[in-house]
């Protein structure tokens, strides 16, 4: 068997790795369409879709790099950050990051100074997406260029550190001084807790008597430090503190209760998943490392190869629901709003778009804390630990009450916005299914039957009488979001490799035999 031959048939086991956390509570119908590496949406669909919305995009890019909206308020107040986040999607979707239109857009960024939250985090996310590993058969491939009869076993690491691994070694100096610049200047826009508009920007906090602090604005804020932590760039550790205490201190305090679901990154410290997951790697690289040896000494004593188990049949992670115990506990829908103050005077529509709970915020308090728990749970108490659990639940347990993939609940507008934030928020609790909402499936099948001929989607926006105007964005932004979604983009605390869904079935089980 040669070095070809195997890695690639070990990357075909790995694939189909077995996916089964929910069971812990009778959550099994899907187990072995998952555990086969089958997809609830046609992959080629997906493919197609996106494919052809990369392509609009880059059609949409003006002459000096930049993305401009038309006449729609996001993209016209903020030109650099539309075309960060065009940057990102085009990368998520798969464009090489030599491709002119990465390039141009870029360039153009470059010419800019930082102006606000939205935009400076937009470019953090691009920046720290230029450089993300190659999915691992793309990096099997290259090293067979290299030499054939070698085997592949960086692809046991965990994706963190590979990530962090590959980052440092691709990065050129100008990127990365540029990546550090950005983050500290969005850890200096930080308030008294969260973020806000700065200085003089539409709704910025030196604007009159309105809110200093806003959960929309913090939602970028913190993916965009997450994503720079994860590939090396120091963040103080305060800085998710601050963030964790708003949504801990904000979040409605009573809701309708929700029947329970696992939501792993709530239900276990993350450092336990984070060893689960590296043993599991370690012993599939021992057992890929005892295979080659194998293969080799057949070759080299002129045997037929033999037929080796591959390590996802032989090697589970195990289900931390029965390794460290686990209940399923009582949830209530309880939410997030933009601001968490009411304004004296504030108009009626002004006051049901920005304080009262709703799809879009919710997420952004779930992504939040799940991303908060990462980086301060070594530091916290068990009083305080629990809470923090409970929030993300509780969270969750909203968006679930509150479930439709075809408007932002609670909300007039900001729909592919609240779509992308599912994405964020079910990937980083490591949910697969949103109590009985397969929420991939949910969310793709509707962005693959509303997507233009041409390849875009619609501007989301509404005329509002308090802005004495039209509130949104447009075509460009729409679009950004659909392929962040149908991509699953955002980057899971853990990640066992293979393009497999985050969730039901991470932990534990093995692949069923045919």
């Amino acid at each position: 068997m040669t070095g070809k031959h195997y890695c690639l048939a070990l990357f075909a086991a790995l694939v189909a790795l077995a996916f089964l956390v929910g069971t812990a509570y009778g959550q099994d119908e899907d187990k072995e369409r998952i555990a086969r590496g089958q997809a609830d949406v046609d992959q080629a669909r997906v493919d197609a879709a996106v494919k052809k919305a990369c392509d609009w995009l880059k059609s949409q890019q003006q002459a000096d790099g930049q993305w401009t909206g038309k006449n729609q308020h996001l993209d016209a107040a903020y030109p650099e950050g539309v075309t960060a986040l065009c940057l990102y999607a085009l990368l998520k979707g798969g464009i090489d990051r030599d491709e002119e239109c990465i390039k141009n857009g870029f360039g153009y960024i470059k010419t800019k100074p930082f102006k606000t939250v939205y935009s400076v985090s937009c470019l953090i996310l691009a920046l720290t997406a230029l450089w993300q590993p190659p999915p691992p058969e793309k990096e099997i491939e290259a090293e067979e260029k290299k030499d054939p009869e070698k085997m592949r076993t960086s692809v046991f690491e965990p994706y963190e550190k590979k990530l962090k691994k590959n980052f440092k070694k691709k990065v050129p100096k100008w990127a990365m001084e540029w990546l550090k610049k950005a983050v500290r200047w969005l850890t200096g826009q930080q308030q008294a807790n969260i973020w806000r508009y700065p200085g003089n920007q539409p709704g910025g906090r030196t604007m009159g008597t309105g809110p200093t602090e806003d959960a929309s604005n913090t939602q970028y804020a913190m993916l965009a430090l997450y994503s720079a932590q994860r590939v090396g760039v120091s963040v103080p550790k305060g800085v998710f503190t601050k963030a964790a205490n708003y949504f801990l201190a904000y979040q409605e305090k009573d809701g309708p209760e929700v029947k329970g679901f696992p939501v792993p990154a709530a239900d276990f410290d993350i450092a336990k998943l984070k060893e689960l997951e590296k043993q599991m790697m370690d012993k599939m690289k021992e057992i890929a490392e005892q295979n080659r040896k194998i293969a080799e000494d057949a070759k080299k004593a002129g045997s037929p190869a033999p037929k080796l188990d591959s390590p996802s049949t032989t090697v589970v992670m195990e289900d931390p629901y029965k390794k460290f115990g686990g209940e399923l506990r009582k949830m209530k829908a309880r939410g997030w709003a933009y601001v968490s103050k009411k304004i004296q005077g504030m108009p009626a529509d002004m006051e049901r778009d920005w304080c009262q709970a709703n799809g879009s915020m919710t997420t952004s308090g779930v992504a939040a804390l799940v991303i908060c728990k990462e980086r301060i749970e070594k530091g916290l108490s068990a009083k305080s630990k629990k809470r923090l659990n409970q929030a993300i639940r509780d969270g969750l347990a909203w968006m679930v009450h509150h479930w439709s993939v075809s408007k932002n609940p609670n909300c007039g507008t900001w729909h592919k916005y609240w779509l992308y934030g599912i994405e964020r928020a079910a990937v980083l609790s490591l949910c697969y299914k949103l109590g009985e909402h397969k929420w991939y499936k949910e969310g793709a099948e509707f962005l693959l039957s509303s997507q233009s001929g041409s390849g875009n989607w619609a501007a989301d926006s509404e005329k509002v009488t308090w802005f004495k105007g039209e509130l949104g964005y447009g075509e460009n932004v729409s679009t950004c979001f659909a392929i962040l979604f149908l991509k699953r983009a955002t980057v899971p605390i853990i990640k066992p490799p293979g393009d497999i869904y985050t969730g039901e079935g991470l932990f534990g089980g093995r692949r069923p035999q045919k």
